[in-house]
């Protein structure tokens, strides 16, 4: 398998995060991963309640953010595009096969996720969700897609995929 040199797309599918054709998935060792798959520059840092805690960031890429415990990937989280706010995601995302039109706005949030459970329905009014309100959309018994809404409550902030 190739090693990552770029960051062009992302693809949400099943269980896995492709970083281009590099698949990454929750329960890997982070350090064996990017010694294997990675020839792009990273940082390692470290939560401040907890030492064990630690966030990646690729130099480039400062909107990919994968956490792990112990070095074991935790979850993996995606920035799109918002207005007026930065760092975020310049390459295309794609969740299950269908590439997501940025700004990822709330409303949207079925077409890329039909079955997921919503408690308002989308509305030109008021705002559905709160800011930074969370989504869950269970992809299995294992993992699970969390969907946070930005400071702007029309626009998701982030994807992530995270142990159920």
């Amino acid at each position: 398998m190739k090693k990552l040199n770029s960051i062009n797309w992302v693809a949400f599918k099943d269980d896995k995060v492709y970083l281009e054709d590099v698949p990454i998935t929750i329960g890997i060792n982070i350090i064996d991963w990017l010694k294997q798959f990675s020839s792009l520059k990273y940082s390692i840092e470290q939560a401040d309640y907890n030492e064990r805690r630690k966030y990646i960031t690729f130099s480039e890429y400062l909107n990919i953010v994968i956490s792990s415990f112990d070095d074991v990937v935790t979850d993996i989280s995606v920035y799109p595009y918002q207005f007026q706010s930065s760092p975020y995601y310049k390459g295309d995302i794609i969740i299950f096969d269908k590439k997501l039109e940025v700004p990822f706005l709330s409303n949207d949030i079925e077409k890329y996720f039909p079955d997921i459970k919503v408690k308002r329905p989308p509305s030109k009014v008021i705002d559905r969700f709160l800011p930074r309100e969370a989504l869950e959309y269970v992809v299995n018994d294992r993992v699970k897609l969390e969907i946070s809404m930005g400071r702007s409550a029309e626009l998701v902030g982030s994807i992530s995929l995270k142990y159920v």
